[in-house]
């Protein structure tokens, strides 16, 4: 069992997962898609955040620590397998993991500084004006309506606590095979713009994996080329691409490239890559 999260959620935390209710049916449909998909990618997704080389820079972590260290709470909303609430937690953090898929939030073993939520968000019993912290990584494009998701996190932040999120890079760049369950893409402008229209202070924001973008340009290229060419990615009854494991050495090749861009990156340094991220804060 969790260690006490009284002051932060208003549910039954006896048992290792805890069910939340969803605010807004309208926005939570809008998941079942992407959950669907988390149903089937199963143990493949904890393969990828174990070993994946995307995962191997920490760059949330080294924002947290500037913007808002260790002790506090942090809520991770869209966690996934929570991969970044475990490191949190060893860190001295309270973390509050939250997603839809049961499957993927039982994946790790129990943590006495996790609290693991099961349902959409957002939700009821997440309590209000109390996390110092609220992640939300690669989720807001999943979203049909941002506004109303970025206003329930920023009112989940205590004044001063910071959101720090993560999103896909270039609308241009999307296409249906990668991008199936995205309602859309973001460049540095346009996140910026929605987190000031919902009402935060931007302190940083910038792209990630620029020194990999040409590869990854490469990969997309070809499915790209087909929509284009009427011939779109059809996915049918949730059913998505299956996730591709890179195999050891393309982790640890491509991983030690993206470390060695990671100094210019976490300062907001380079002028493009293929996912974006901000740290925003709630104003005081």
């Amino acid at each position: 069992m969790p260690s006490d999260f009284s002051d932060l959620l208003s549910c039954d935390l006896s048992r290792d997962l805890a069910v939340v209710t969803p605010l807004d049916d309208e926005l939570a449909r809008s998941h079942t898609e992407q959950q669907l998909y988390d149903e089937q990618a199963g143990a493949a997704y904890l393969r990828l955040e174990d070993t994946g080389w995307w995962h191997r820079h920490r760059l949330v972590e080294s924002l947290l620590t500037r913007f808002s260290p260790p002790p506090g709470a942090v809520l991770n909303v869209g966690c996934g397998t929570n991969l970044l609430g475990r490191r949190l937690a060893d860190q001295g953090y309270r973390v509050a993991a939250i997603d839809s898929s049961h499957p993927m939030l039982m994946s790790r073993p129990p943590h006495q500084r996790i609290a693991r939520l099961h349902g959409f968000a957002p939700c009821r019993e997440v309590c209000a004006n109390v996390w110092d912290v609220v992640t939300a990584l690669d989720l807001l494009e999943h979203v049909k309506d941002e506004q109303k998701l970025l206003a329930w996190m920023r009112e989940r932040l205590k004044p001063g606590g910071v959101l720090i999120l993560t999103v896909p890079a270039y609308q241009w760049l999307s296409c249906s095979y990668f991008d199936s369950t995205h309602h859309r893409r973001y460049s540095c402008g346009s996140l910026i713009r929605s987190l000031r229209q919902a009402g935060f202070d931007v302190e940083l924001s910038g792209y990630v994996f620029g020194f990999v973008f040409p590869l990854l340009l490469l990969h997309r290229l070809p499915w790209m080329l087909r929509d284009r060419l009427g011939r779109a990615f059809k996915p049918s009854s949730g059913h998505r691409p299956a996730l591709r494991v890179p195999p050891s050495w393309e982790s640890a090749v491509l991983g030690a490239v993206c470390a060695g861009e990671m100094p210019c990156a976490r300062r907001g340094l380079l002028p493009w890559g293929s996912s974006i991220f901000a740290g925003a804060r709630r104003p005081a």
